[in-house]
């Protein structure tokens, strides 16, 4: 009887291993996870390279500016920073800006390409889109973050040279630290060097071969 009985607890235990061994073989190293708007894959954000653009604050003339841009997998966005006078800055865009966004980068080359765009200041009422994004800036690092209020226009920097312009205002974080106003020039040929480092399928593709390089075996 006692035999019997450890022989049924053997035969038992080898039945749960070999359960085990199947549910590991099956189980995926990483959660598949929906993919939205807001989400693409549980992944810390990498980088996708420089756009040295002119930038200009108060009543400056403008200047060349580095920036880097990241790529943020888990919230779908895409992060810039870079270092105006005395503070560093970063802005985020989201999936829904960047269509918004590209809408308006295409109105702007298409009128670039027709002659269309008028030489007149650019103001509020004649802004093309406005939109709220957030900001982290200062002095020594992002120490403050805040959302800033920002609008398209176009601008003639210099004579023929129609720039699609962002104008960021300053935005008051709690603690009443403000962060810097500037405006971002971008021309039609920088849109097209932005179109292809910031592509969404390329940027699902970059996603799936960073999973399929850490989940090979």
């Amino acid at each position: 009887m006692k035999t019997k009985f450890l022989y049924s607890i053997f035969l038992i235990t080898i039945l749960i291993n070999l359960l085990s061994c199947a549910s590991n073989k099956t189980r995926s190293p990483q959660p598949v996870q929906e993919r939205t708007e807001n989400f693409i894959a549980d992944l810390n954000s990498f980088f996708l390279g420089n756009l040295h653009l002119y930038t200009k604050q108060s009543i400056n003339s403008p200047k060349i500016t580095e920036f880097d841009v990241y790529f943020s997998p888990r919230t779908n966005s895409i992060f810039i920073n870079s270092k105006l006078t005395l503070d560093v800055i970063e802005i985020s865009f989201s999936y829904a800006e960047r269509k918004a966004l590209y809408e308006t980068a295409q109105k702007y080359l298409n009128d670039y390409e027709n002659g269309l765009l008028t030489d007149e200041k650019p103001t509020t009422k004649n802004a093309w889109y406005k939109g709220t994004i957030p900001i982290s800036w200062g002095v020594f690092g992002f120490t403050h973050s805040a959302d800033t209020k920002y609008q398209i226009n176009t601008e003639y920097l210099w004579i023929g040279k129609p720039y699609y312009r962002m104008r960021f205002d300053t935005a008051t974080d709690e603690d009443d630290s403000n962060s810097p106003a500037f405006n971002i020039y971008i021309s039609p040929s920088q849109w097209q060097t932005i179109f292809e480092m910031c592509d969404q399928v390329t940027l699902e593709a970059r996603c799936d071969e960073i999973i399929a390089q850490a989940e090979a075996f």
